[in-house]
């Protein structure tokens, strides 16, 4: 292996590398630095500081390969991207400057007749050991083969919600609490996902990782023997199993939290779960009951786990206690639609207490997406939460409520409704499938605008408590309960309140006081 070193302009640094001539290897660490330090770094090069030495290692497709310099490399381009600026509101460098930092030297070390590939990750191991506090799950990524490795970078993606780096808001850990920013940055949570992994395979669980680094390196007794595990379970079906387990955390109402003992209680819990789910015969109808397990197996976890044998007891015990929140999938669709016709025939009656939504897209030749309707669910929940604290409310979609509409999207979407005491069922995969989305996802951003929204802060953990999803003779339908409430909810500062079928705002001081003695009596 030779070294040969030039000095290149920003300008063909950023080209080379929007052009893939110069790119980021699977093998590399994920793009850790934080806004701080991106900005430092710019403004150092800006001042005449020099950005320090790039290596990348030719490769035979004629492409260079980042060894080491990928968080500088990253930087440089992603402040050219935003129109040199790091804040839209900002204003960008003045155009001499922009012109100045575009013919700025990096200065590279190219490594050419490199002797395999294998010369190159041994390097770039040295070289991140030495420098930068590269993390065991980063290294072990380096030079990564086999399905399990595989296995769980699908995973990280999925639970992540994207392949890019580093936007995690909408993943999973968010949800949960469960990773900082900076700790997803550093693959702690692939390291988790992985150790959850092999513990399924292994069919024992672990109070620490020892074994993967052996599980990540190629040829190794622990490599074949997991490779040999992944061919037999298969790897599809096993990935298909975790999905579902890590599905049920999806949302809680209640974060988790972080740290060591919150993430021991996740691994634990997430394998009593995965047990209880792999026959694809349970699910989970209590998301309050999972987070109570939660919280309780995160005080047992002790400071120095010392053997498998007192981990097996732990998740025995998670697996006795979790059981309860889950229920057969043919007893509980039976009951479900049973619950589900009840509701459309008392709906009849109690039209304060039952709201009907076909779905959020438009019955228009545009078939664009409603954001009025999130508001309007908004303002419904909040009226309906404040009917008083004696019964529960619920809000369904993809159900339209006048043969109109039913038959609109009959029409559109080419699907026969199911009519039940004067009510279509629609269900929402018609509009998944327009979106080009999945359940799950169109789930998760009815969670969102919820979580995210004015509602007084009590009523929107108790309303995602309760979210439900469920089938109805092959169609798809969203339940939002609204259970009995102990206080006054409000909308933006504002109270409504459920009149018939109406939501309407409460301005009258005496209604509002009217309301309010509801909750004191």
């Amino acid at each position: 292996m030779k070294q040969v070193h030039e000095s290149i302009s920003v300008r063909e640094v950023y080209r080379m590398f929007r052009e893939g001539q110069l790119v980021v290897p699977a093998y590399q660490r994920s793009f850790v630095w934080s806004q701080e330090h991106q900005e430092m770094f710019v403004e150092s090069l800006l001042e005449g500081y020099p950005a320090g030495m790039v290596m990348a290692a030719a490769t035979e497709a004629g492409r260079y390969e980042i060894v080491d310099g990928h968080q500088r490399v990253r930087t440089i381009c992603r402040f050219i991207d935003e129109g040199f600026r790091w804040r839209q509101e900002e204003e960008p460098l003045p155009r001499e400057e922009q012109e100045r930092f575009l013919e700025l030297s990096v200065a590279f070390s190219f490594l050419m007749d490199i002797d395999g590939a294998e010369q190159v990750i041994d390097l770039y191991r040295k070289v991140n050991t030495i420098g930068e506090n590269i993390t065991p799950q980063e290294l072990r990524r380096a030079g990564a083969q086999g399905a399990f490795a595989a296995l769980v970078e699908r995973l990280t993606e999925r639970l992540r919600q994207t392949k890019e780096e580093p936007a995690f808001s909408g993943s999973v850990w968010a949800d949960l609490g469960l990773f900082e920013e900076a700790e997803l940055r550093r693959r702690e949570d692939q390291e988790l996902i992985a150790r959850l992994a092999l513990s399924v395979l292994e069919g024992t669980p672990r109070p620490h990782d020892r074994e993967l680094d052996a599980v990540y390196t190629p040829g190794t007794d622990v490599w074949q023997r997991v490779e040999g595990y992944l061919n037999a379970y298969p790897a599809e079906r096993l990935e298909q199993e975790l999905n579902r387990t890590f599905a049920c955390f999806a949302s809680l109402p209640v974060p988790l939290g972080s740290g060591k003992k919150a993430v021991e209680a996740f691994y634990l819990v997430g394998l009593a779960v995965f047990e209880l789910m792999a026959g694809g015969t349970r699910l989970l109808f209590d998301q309050a009951g999972l987070c109570e397990v939660l919280r309780a197996m995160r005080l047992l976890i002790p400071e120095q786990p010392e053997s498998a044998a007192q981990y097996m007891e732990l998740k025995q015990y998670a697996l006795w206690r979790v059981q309860d929140c889950f229920a057969d999938e043919d007893a509980q669709q039976a009951s479900v639609e049973r619950e589900f016709e009840n509701s459309m025939r008392r709906a009849k009656v109690e039209t304060a207490r039952y709201e009907f939504k076909q779905g959020f897209l438009r019955l228009d030749t545009e078939r664009s997406y409603d954001k009025a309707l999130q508001d309007q669910i908004l303002k419904t929940l909040c009226g309906m939460a404040n009917m008083g604290p004696m019964s529960a409310s619920y809000l369904y979609i993809g159900v339209a409520d006048t043969e109109r509409d039913a038959r609109r999207v009959e029409l559109m979407d080419g699907i026969q409704p199911v009519e039940v005491a004067g009510h279509y069922i629609v269900g929402i995969q018609r509009e998944v499938e327009v979106m080009g989305s999945t359940v799950e996802d169109y789930c998760k951003r009815i969670q969102q605008f919820i979580d995210h929204s004015e509602l007084s802060r009590h009523l929107i953990v108790s309303v995602l408590s309760k979210m439900e999803v469920f089938d109805y003779r092959g169609f798809t339908v969203i339940r939002l309960v609204v259970p009995p409430q102990e206080q006054v909810s409000y909308y933006q500062g504002q109270i409504y309140l459920r009149k018939h079928s109406n939501t309407i705002l409460l301005r009258d001081p005496r209604e509002i006081v009217a309301v309010a003695q509801q909750f004191t009596l």
